[in-house]
C-alpha cells in the first residue's frame, strides 16, 4: 500500500520501451503510425484516457494500492 499518488507518469517511462518495440517492428518488417494517446475502452468496459486523470482512474477499481 502507497500513501499520496504514485508517479504514475515516471512508472509509464520505466516499463514502456518504444524503443525496443520500433526495433522489433523493423526487424520483421512492419511500420506502425507512432505513439497512439486515443482513449481506449479495455476488456472490462472501463475506459482508459492517458491524458485524463490517473489517479481517478486507479482508484476507480474496487481494489486498488492507493490509500485515501
Amino acid at each position: 500500500m502507497v500513501t499520496g499518488a504514485p508517479d504514475y507518469e515516471g512508472i509509464a517511462k520505466t516499463v514502456m520501451r518504444p524503443d525496443i518495440y520500433e526495433e522489433a517492428m523493423k526487424e520483421i518488417g512492419f511500420a506502425h503510425g507512432g505513439m497512439n494517446h486515443d482513449k481506449e475502452t479495455l476488456f472490462d468496459g472501463v475506459t482508459f484516457d492517458p491524458a485524463g486523470d490517473l489517479e481517478a482512474y486507479a482508484k476507480g477499481f474496487a481494489i486498488n494500492n492507493v490509500k485515501g
